[in-house]
């Protein structure tokens, strides 16, 4: 079967912006797609690859990125390859293989008898024209890429058995939670035009047990997505798997190199070999010198024209000089990607390293990783516009764009150009025993874009969830709580929950208050229909903590309850308040007004950002909540520009990569919170002598083991010196949790 006349066409999967969020920040200036790898965007090495398959007709890129991002891209490639090359916008999810079947029509426009589908993160050597000939023998509806790996690495990806002689697909898993084989699916296939009729075949069959099927109370409660939409496919688990041991499927094994482009860290290690492998392809992309005329050039090295590499300069190996760069004398630069419009200047050192578009490095200073590449901080990592200075020293950090790095920075996601990370008061309430501390110069204010985007860091390279980010801000609102209003002053609290994380950091706040021996109550009116909130009611529901709804909630609240939590709105919130935040809201301002104010009136703490206050602007009428305290992560600009004076605690976030515990320096622990409860005579000198004591008292007293503390310290003038937070427990990469 098979002859000249057969033609084929490649598909390219290239994601979307809310996809490869791992990849920040460098997809924060660029589509990962476009991000170049030894010298050419991500998803031109697939690209170039499919041009070796014989008869190609047509590529298609297909993504949720907007057309504009790709449009300049898909016009130089195409006439660079002289290869029809378009790009296809899914206006909605279909899965892997949905997103084929959604564009069949285009796809088969040109009639082929072969359907090449390739995952633009994946990196390898792409045997197409191999495979293409291998699949032709095998005779079914398709063939799988796969790759012998470790065992112990092999339950990240999907697992297949196939038979040893005709190399038929037997089973086939997705990342299971036991071993099931070495051999894994590589994100590469070729199809018959078959294909689409196997993917309808699931659809259709979908579509008739949705019909057929009995809908039960619980599940009529549940949100219309929660179920798979009819035109949403899995490869892997939808087709794979129910066909595999049917003659459907087969596999071709490569013994070439294969990784996927997960992580920015992975990015540097897949350049590498993209690199190695010019040697074989394309030769002439790789740069040569002796220290003569030209720098001296030590292994595979990618340069690009238009930059400028002084001759004493010392390149590789495993190096890519992008567009514009200049490279001072002296310079020395090893595994790294330097990117468009950057100055390294003279003597200084990059080693395991990204440098993002327009950064500087100054003179003598040196910026490295450690060079593993799968440790959340093994590269380091400088993104857009970001300035060393002369003599710094960067090691194992990741660096947000536009910042000024003035002074050395070990292990750390650097956010800011004044060290801002969790600690400074910028204004207490009245309180017999607190002193009021404020300077709010001390802060570096955020903006909602910089603090949103150093949420994406934290949940992007850094790989915090959602709900490890939630469990530690609600401990962070529950302990700067417990610390300004004791429970024997004040032990009722009512918990307003919003439908979002605000409102979940508040539930989970509420949990931690009722371990300190508060008595606390949520009203929680708009229950969000996730995993993570339906497990965070159920665990307050099963310490027997009271839910109100907005009914049961009593007329006057200052005769309820002692302290009011607003976690309605974060400071993502847009727009007007609708029913029945509005009114709650009224509510919570009529508590603050100076009419309602007195001795016995609950105390108002907000989290993150007063609700209804605007992001940035803050109070803008004037008319808005009156917190007693604010406890958040972000310094927004809104609590500068204040006139309230307010108990203002930044809530603690501990990103750290150290390698054991023992290893937090004073610098990293030291925090300016307030909280008057020791004399610095009083403590040990090394805080982590007290920590140990802590916890020694702790178990002899027959408490369990706690697993966060915290020492406050104040000078001989009885003001605040430090405050030290331990949260025990190290991972594997060394994080501090």
């Amino acid at each position: 079967m098979g002859g000249s006349e057969e033609r084929a066409v490649a598909v390219i999967m290239i994601g979307g912006p809310t996809k490869g969020t791992r990849f920040r920040p460098l997809s924060l200036n660029i589509p990962k797609p476009l991000f170049p790898l030894a010298g050419q965007p991500m998803v031109h090495h697939p690209i170039s690859a499919c041009k070796r398959i014989p008869n190609l007709a047509q590529i298609y890129l297909v993504g949720f990125y907007e057309e504009r991002e790709f449009a300049l891209f898909v016009s130089s490639i195409s006439n660079e390859l002289r290869v029809p090359v378009r790009y296809l916008r899914e206006d909605k999810p279909h899965g892997s293989a949905g997103g084929l079947y959604n564009f069949r029509d285009q796809i088969m426009e040109e009639n082929p008898s072969h359907i090449f589908l390739l995952n633009c993160d994946v990196c390898c050597s792409f045997p197409l024209p191999e495979m293409l000939e291998a699949h032709r023998s095998y005779g079914g509806i398709g063939t799988l890429l796969v790759i012998k790996v470790s065992p112990e690495t092999a339950n990240q990806f999907g697992e297949l058995v196939a038979d040893p002689v005709s190399n038929e697909l037997l089973h086939y898993t997705e990342k299971p939670e036991t071993f099931v084989s070495d051999r894994i699916n590589c994100g590469v296939y070729v199809f018959t035009p078959d294909i689409f009729t196997a993917i309808q075949g699931v659809s259709t069959q979908r579509k008739d047990r949705a019909t057929l099927r009995r809908v039960s109370s619980f599940e009529a409660l549940q949100p219309p997505n929660r179920s798979l939409p009819t035109d949403f496919v899995r490869l892997d688990q939808d087709i794979l798997s129910p066909l595999a041991g049917k003659k459907q499927f087969y596999i071709y094994e490569t013994k070439d190199f294969w990784e996927q482009i997960k992580t920015p860290g992975m990015s540097l290690r897949c350049s590498g070999l993209y690199l190695s492998q010019y040697r074989l392809t394309a030769g002439h992309l790789l740069a040569s010198g002796d220290g003569l005329k030209n720098a001296t050039i030590s292994g595979d090295v990618y340069i690009h024209p238009s930059a400028k590499v002084h001759p004493t300069a010392k390149i590789g190996p495993n190096v890519s000089i992008s567009a514009n760069a200049r490279i001072g004398a002296g310079a020395r630069l090893v595994s790294c990607i330097i990117l468009d419009d950057v100055e390294i200047k003279e003597n200084a050192v990059v080693i395991h390293a990204i440098v993002g578009w327009k950064s500087s490095i100054g003179r003598w200073s040196r910026v490295q990783g450690s060079g593993d590449y799968n440790a959340k901080l093994g590269v380091t990592i400088l993104g857009e516009s970001v300035t060393v200075e002369d003599e710094v020293v960067v090691i194992n950090s990741i660096v947000l764009p536009n910042k000024t790095l003035n002074g050395s920075w070990s292990s750390n996601l650097r956010i800011s150009r004044r060290e801002y990370c969790s600690g400074l008061v910028t204004g207490v309430g009245a309180m017999a025993s607190a002193k009021i501390v404020s300077d709010p110069e001390r802060i570096s204010y955020l903006n909602q874009r910089e603090a949103a985007e150093i949420d994406e860091i934290l949940m992007g390279p850094l790989g915090f969830s959602v709900d490890q980010l939630m469990e530690l801000a609600g401990l962070s609102v529950a302990t700067s709580i417990a610390e300004v209003y004791k429970p024997t002053e004040r032990n009722r609290i009512l918990a307003i929950c919003g439908p979002g994380n605000n409102g979940g950091d508040g539930l989970v706040a509420a949990r931690h208050l009722h371990h300190f021996g508060y008595k606390p109550f949520i009203c929680y009116p708009k229950r969000t229909a996730k995993a993570l909130y339906n497990g965070l009611v159920t665990q307050l529901e099963s310490l027997s903590i009271p839910f109100l709804s907005v009914e049961d909630l009593p007329t006057d609240l200052s005769t309820s309850f002692d302290i009011v939590v607003d976690a309605i709105f974060g400071f993502s919130f847009h727009g007007s308040p609708r029913p029945p935040f509005d009114d709650l809201i009224r509510r919570l301002v009529a508590l603050g007004t100076p009419s309602q104010k007195n001795q016995k009136s609950p105390v108002i703490v907000s989290v993150d950002i007063p609700s209804g206050w605007h992001v940035e602007e803050g109070d803008v009428s004037g008319e808005g909540i009156k917190p007693d305290m604010l406890a958040d992560l972000f310094p927004l600009p809104l609590q500068k520009n204040s006139s309230l004076t307010f108990q203002h605690i930044l809530e603690l976030l501990c990103v750290s990569g150290l390698e054991n515990l023992h290893e937090l320096t004073y610098q990293l622990l030291e925090r300016t919170i307030f909280s008057p409860e020791f004399s610095e005579d009083q403590v040990e000198a090394d805080p982590f002598d007290q920590f140990q004591k802590w916890f020694d008292d702790a178990m002899a007293s027959g408490l369990k083991e706690p697993n966060a503390m915290a020492l406050s310290t104040t000078g001989k003038d009885g003001k605040p010196s430090s405050r030290m937070v331990l949260l025990k427990g190290v991972d594997k990469d060394g994080f501090v949790w």
